[in-house]
């Protein structure tokens, strides 16, 4: 398998691939705002009206559910965390004893609560999947994602979110293949939280794919040795976008109550040279779009996804259990017409450099390349940038999966 992004180094494959824990039961402060609690619903669940009684909770103004006497556990108000739905569960058991509960979000308890010597834990009941998706959609369609010109055009078109464990046996493999430099999921988590104890299967690696949009695409796929005004654009304000994605995402997940890092924007993130691969470096956003379900590599070394090879990747990761994503193929070229089929060659064609043949990619031609490109995009289009990508439009992965591959 091919050695990791190599950031800013490579525009054929690497570079365009490119409150936790409960409260004491005996705390007189009594707060429910810990985790950003937005809104208490007004009523308990449908199903278990008749075993709770709504009081008035002197100290903070908010309705809250207490069981009936010797209710042992049952589901009651309902209240929204950040879009998702969580269910209050209430616990009879002495005031001060400790509930612990993994993935469970914690508030402290009311000073009437703690009287009646129940406790109450907030417990999971959204897709945290599916908010994260939530989460990355709602900003990629905010005004941030944009190139910056004259008709303030979007960067990016839909994203694709994946997930991954960072325990998946494919981190250890990427360090062995790659480098012992490469940092697997837990490595970077402690190295960020130097005094956080974590084992990898805690840890989810959260990837996202943001492709390029139609416009950019038809544009570019008509030059021959130059990149256009939108894809240098993309290049340079697109992915300054993807930064803030990924600082966004970060903070969400931290103001959840969730400790998270984005290794691309960690002190910690360098460039490298792989024995075996060349210019390389300790996190790969594509390897990680990777083991996230996300796509495969194509002979250019750009990643081929569900929308095709134009495109960007980012990844953060999070303390929290989300269902890794199903990973479809097994073979890391699975998606190329060219290792699945002996066919097509398109990128070969595409290549102004001479930096794709049969053989793979040659990353330092690859790499000249695109830096002589950066006079080009100052002096036609008035601002400091490169690019090339020329292998990932007029081919037939730009946009989707090849449909011969599955024929």
């Amino acid at each position: 398998m091919r050695g990791g992004d190599e950031g800013d180094e490579d525009e054929g494959g690497c570079d365009e691939g490119g409150g936790e824990g409960p409260s004491e039961e005996g705390d007189d402060e009594g707060e429910i705002a810990d985790h950003g609690v937005e809104e208490l619903a007004r009523g308990p669940s449908r199903n278990v009206q008749k075993s709770f009684k709504a009081i008035r909770d002197e100290d903070h103004g908010e309705d809250v559910a207490v069981a009936e006497e010797h209710e042992e556990e049952v589901s009651g108000y309902r209240i929204l965390h950040d879009g998702c739905v969580l269910d209050i569960i209430v616990r009879v058991q002495p005031p001060r004893e400790r509930v612990f509960a993994p993935d469970w979000f914690y508030i402290k308890q009311p000073k009437k609560i703690r009287r009646l010597g129940r406790s109450i834990i907030v417990r999971d009941a959204c897709d945290f999947g599916a908010w994260i998706d939530r989460v990355i959609r709602d900003f990629v369609e905010s005004p941030e994602n944009t190139l910056r010109n004259e008709a303030d055009e979007k960067a990016w078109d839909d994203p694709l979110v994946g997930f991954s464990s960072g325990a998946d046996p494919l981190y250890t493999y990427y360090k062995e293949d790659i480098g012992s430099f490469f940092l697997t999921p837990v490595e970077w988590f402690e190295e960020t939280f130097t005094e956080t104890e974590v084992e990898a299967g805690e840890l989810t690696v959260i990837s996202w794919i943001l492709p390029h949009t139609k416009a950019t695409k038809a544009e570019h796929r008509l030059q021959r040795e130059m990149p256009t005004e939108r894809w240098a654009r993309a290049r340079i304000y697109g992915e300054e976008f993807n930064d803030k994605l990924r600082r966004h995402v970060v903070e969400r997940l931290e103001d959840a109550g969730y400790p998270a890092v984005a290794p691309m924007l960690s002190p910690g993130w360098s460039r490298e040279t792989s024995e075996k691969y060349g210019f390389a470096s300790n996190w790969s956003e594509r390897h990680a779009a990777y083991a996230s379900g996300l796509g495969t590599f194509g002979l250019c070394d750009g990643l081929i996804t569900p929308k095709g090879k134009a495109m960007r990747a980012g990844s953060v990761i999070a303390k929290m259990g989300i269902q890794p994503s199903e990973r479809s193929y097994e073979d890391h070229h699975a998606y190329c017409l060219y290792y699945a089929k002996r066919a097509c060659l398109e990128c070969v064609g595409r290549c102004p450099a001479g930096a794709i043949s049969e053989a793979g990619h040659d990353k330092e031609r690859c790499n000249r390349y695109v830096r002589a490109t950066e006079e080009y995009v100052e002096s036609n289009f008035g601002f400091k940038g490169y690019g090339c990508g020329l292998c990932q439009t007029g081919v037939a992965c730009e946009s989707r999966i090849p449909p011969d591959i599955f024929r």
